[in-house]
């Protein structure tokens, strides 16, 4: 499932465990896939005028639900280059 504004949590926080790191500018996540698409920082428009992303690939991503019925946290683990 590819969770974006749509279906989670406002103020979603995203990290990667392993490092401790929280992730930023965060625009979708596929947790079955493993993957964080983020905003390119600067922040620019592509040809086609959608924002410039780049995917972070991970072996594993959790969504956290708590009493939620959407998720409010994704633990994010195993950064891959």
């Amino acid at each position: 499932m590819i969770y974006d504004a749509t279906n989670c949590a406002p103020r979603c926080a995203v990290y990667d465990v392993d490092t401790k790191e929280r992730i930023d500018q965060v625009v979708a996540i596929n947790a079955k896939a493993g993957w964080v698409q983020v905003a390119e920082q600067p922040v620019r428009a592509t040809a086609h005028g959608h924002i410039a992303t780049r995917r972070i690939r991970f072996a594993s991503i959790y969504p956290i639900k708590g009493r939620e019925n959407w998720p409010v946290l994704f633990h994010c683990y195993g950064r891959k280059a």
